[in-house]
């Protein structure tokens, strides 16, 4: 069974930091016992402990928040090419981040097979095959039947929605845009991607 959530790019890219982090580590207390060296081993050491705690910090972020894991995943890539400069953690550690990062970009594409039709791709949550967005999420799902839905159109959740008359007074467990139904756990609404907006009772 695919993974669910993106352990793999996590785990590479985290190890990838922690080796460009040590390297840049070693680099900076070497160079208090270098002569000349030190001028230059000096700013490496600081720029590969830089790069090393931001791989990290990133891939956890991009672990963390699906709607910004491509773009978290790019930032890996290249501080992991910048990280060169320093090294790299030995070459080793920057391999490792671009491996990682460019997992991440390509998490979604990745994911995208059958089982795509009754679970999300993103969050792993359990959806019918008639959702066209996550109700926890918000991610676009490319199920069989939401392809058949007018509100499949639409590309992007939460920005834009089908032109229909907004409800005044929201009933309440219904979204206000298309007054579907929506689950009592849903954050956004599986027809057509809204957010949800809770009604005072």
């Amino acid at each position: 069974m695919p993974l669910r959530r993106p352990v793999v790019p996590l785990g590479l890219s985290i190890a990838g930091g922690i080796v460009v982090l040590i390297v840049g580590a070693w680099l900076l207390h070497s160079a208090f016992g270098m002569y000349h060296g030190g001028i230059i081993a000096g700013p490496l050491g600081i720029l590969g402990i830089i790069t090393g705690v931001l791989i990290v910090v990133g891939s956890i972020l991009a672990y963390l928040h699906s709607r910004g894991r491509a773009g978290w995943g790019l930032a890996i890539v290249i501080l992991s090419g910048v990280s060169f400069i320093g090294l790299g953690g030995l070459v080793v550690g920057a391999v490792l981040g671009i491996i990682g990062g460019a997992l991440f970009v390509a998490w979604r594409h990745i994911l995208m097979g059958p089982w795509s039709a009754n679970m999300c791709p993103d969050c792993g949550t359990q959806i019918s095959i008639s959702y066209a967005f996550c109700p926890v999420c918000g991610r676009r799902l490319h199920t069989p039947q939401a392809m058949q839905q007018s509100a499949y159109l639409y590309y992007q959740p939460a920005q834009q929605y089908p032109q229909w008359p907004q409800v005044t007074r929201p009933i309440p467990n219904t979204c206000r845009y298309c007054v579907s139904e929506l689950p009592e756990t849903s954050k956004f609404c599986h027809i057509c991607g809204a957010p949800r907006v809770k009604v005072k009772k």
